[in-house]
């Protein structure tokens, strides 16, 4: 939360901002006097007024007046000095006591606050409104202590000198696997975007060159697989405002001239700070758009195709408040959201806060604490695909100026943990990339996780929840359609990713037998020691369904496999009905009955060692072959 002077003027104590007063001044006043010398900028004929003041018949004004210029010129600690030098005067008493409240609490001094703010009490009347008022600074100030005293401790560590220079670096973003890091860096009051690639635990550092303009060019997101950047680009004559959002694509190794995004993302009022979900497909930022809560809010707009985007909806007064919200972070997870206040309950100025989406919803903000915060300006954090660390930017070091940083995150604030699928499309047949349509859902509820295309090199990149079954598909409108199965264990993190050659057949034709090859439905389950199949199946079925309702000029063999495990007939008869199970859902779903064959071949053909457990479960699988009649 923002501390200010509005705190002393709710106690009806005001620390007189003389020289914005627009009242015509007499000038044999000495008090008046004091606020002409203050507009002309004469300081130290308005400070001796007011030490003559303090020192002769008029106390209170002479101690407001001084403590007002004291604070003006940034000198708090002589402002503090003097209060407490003063602080038994009777004349001046209550008015010290709130104003040293006030300054201890700006200066993250919660308990000091509290007792000063509890001695101004015993000198008003238990029932007055400066009571009251008084009453409730000290509850907010009794949360903030608390929000103080987190107990634990970060060890922020910086990056690496190739990023990090004698210039300011800050605002990182990353792609999912770490390999690409953009960040601005400023120099000599112009910012501009920088290029890292992770070489082997080395950066590579380039500005982009295409992006980079005269004006200034910063507050940047990249989407997870790195293909798409989203940045804030200020002072331009052919922008909507006075900083407006633009996007650009990777093409091959290089960026696309960057595009405005335009409307309705971008108005005539101040649009920045944006981050895009992990698929691309979300993207969040600030605007100070009059339509919202505050002075600053945070929306939300949803891409429709390659170059529309929705229009925005502010994220609601759950998160904004009449101040200022921005710097959002959305996590991979594509629940938990990080973003800057000053409206919420805070320890400083600008707070990071974070808040977890529930179905539709925003839970209320959770102040993240000290010493993550402090009784500064504080936020812009970032956090990597498992949820472990935080990036932020620093002057810690005050010669080097602002350095990019980097500490474990406590665990409490962290997200669902994620990692990641990387993946190369290619063709069977040539070993050509292919760019591929690729989605990823959860077995268990049949959510889609990620939706998106393979890049004009056959590359993807998608981010996968951690402890989830999820059913990968790759379809092509001239290749067979490919599914993986993979369970990723609790265990596994960001630094264990799963990375597939992934090489597609063609849609065989009527001349070439050689292209009927099976290909493994891996996200087929049955019970155990059964032709049931398991709910989740349904997303495998489905694909199945689409294919042939797409290409009705096709047929198609399910055939069922078992391990050598007990009889072979047994074996035979359940590998026939889990294939005729396929067949049924299929059909349940519409497709013509003659346009699917059952097929069971038992033990016959295994492809793999059934002497281990391993062995076994792969060869206890279910294929499907299409033909063209």
């Amino acid at each position: 939360m923002r501390y200010t002077l509005h705190i002393l003027l709710s106690v009806g104590l005001v620390i007189a901002m003389s020289c914005a007063s627009t009242k015509s001044l007499d000038p044999s006043d000495s008090v008046s006097q004091a606020e002409i010398f203050v507009r002309r900028g004469q300081y130290i004929q308005a400070e001796e007024i007011y030490q003559k003041l303090l020192d002769g018949e008029s106390p209170l004004s002479g101690l407001k007046g001084l403590i007002d210029l004291y604070l003006e010129r940034g000198r708090e600690e002589e402002a503090i000095t003097l209060l407490r030098n003063h602080q038994d005067r009777t004349e001046t008493k209550k008015y010290v006591l709130s104003a040293l409240a006030f300054l201890y609490k700006n200066q993250g001094e919660y308990q000091m606050a509290i007792d000063y703010y509890t001695s101004y009490q015993a000198q008003v009347e238990p029932d007055s409104r400066a009571y009251r008022q008084s009453e409730m600074a000290i509850e907010e100030l009794q949360e903030v202590l608390a929000l103080s005293q987190n107990g634990y401790d970060i060890n922020p560590q910086p990056l690496s000198d190739q990023v990090n220079s004698s210039a300011d670096e800050y605002l990182p973003s990353f792609s999912l696997d770490q390999e690409v890091l953009i960040f601005t860096r400023k120099e000599n009051g112009q910012e501009d975007l920088f290029e890292a690639k992770n070489k082997n635990g080395d950066y590579e550092v380039s500005p982009i060159s295409i992006i980079n303009t005269r004006y200034n060019e910063g507050a940047q997101t990249i989407s997870g697989d790195g293909q798409t950047l989203v940045f804030t680009h200020c002072s331009d004559d052919h922008g909507y405002g006075s900083c407006d959002l633009y996007i650009s694509h990777r093409e091959g190794e290089l960026w696309s001239k960057p595009k405005n995004i335009g409307k309705p993302v971008n108005t005539s009022y101040w649009d920045s700070s944006p981050s895009l979900t992990a698929d691309g497909r979300t993207l969040y930022f600030s605007s100070n758009r009059p339509s919202g809560y505050g002075e600053s809010d945070i929306w939300v707009s949803h891409r429709i195709d390659r170059d529309h985007w929705s229009e925005p909806k502010n994220l609601g007064e759950t998160i904004n408040t009449s101040e200022k919200e921005a710097s959002p972070f959305i996590h991979a997870d594509g629940e938990t959201l990080y973003f800057r206040s000053e409206g919420h309950l805070g320890l400083g100025g600008y707070d990071a806060f974070l808040s977890r989406k529930i179905g539709n919803n925003w839970s209320t903000p959770e102040n993240l604490g000290a010493p993550i915060n402090t009784s500064g300006d504080d936020g812009d954090l970032v956090i990597d695909i498992a949820g472990r660390k935080a990036y932020f930017s620093s002057d810690r070091v005050q010669e080097r100026g602002l350095d990019i940083y980097t500490y474990e995150l406590p665990e409490r604030f962290r997200p669902q943990a994620m990692t990641y699928l990387k993946g190369d499309v290619v063709s069977k047949k040539s070993g050509e990339p292919l760019q591929a349509e690729v989605i990823v859902t959860v077995l268990s509820t049949a959510e889609e996780v990620f939706r998106g295309e393979s890049s004009d090199l056959g590359a993807f990149l998608c981010a996968v929840p951690v402890g989830k079954s999820v059913a990968i598909h790759i379809t092509h409108p001239d290749y067979q359609f490919y599914s993986l199965h993979e369970e990723y264990q609790i265990s596994q993190l960001a630094a264990e990713p799963i990375e597939e050659r992934i090489e597609l057949i063609p849609l065989p034709t009527a001349s070439a037998i050689a292209d009927d090859q099976p290909i493994v439905l891996n996200n087929i389950f049955f019970e155990s020691n059964s032709a049931i199949l398991s709910p989740a199946s349904d997303v495998e079925i489905k694909y199945l369904y689409d294919l042939l309702q797409n290409q009705p000029e096709y047929h198609i063999e399910i055939i069922g496999h078992t391990d050598d495990v007990g009889q072979e007939s047994d074996n035979l008869k359940l590998s026939k009905d889990r294939a005729e199970s396929v067949r049924q859902a299929i059909i349940a779903k519409g497709i013509n009955a003659d346009r699917i064959q059952a097929i069971g071949k038992g033990e016959m053909s295994p492809i793999a060692d059934n002497n281990t457990d391993e062995g076994r479960a792969q060869n206890r699988r279910t294929e499907f072959v299409l033909k063209k009649p």
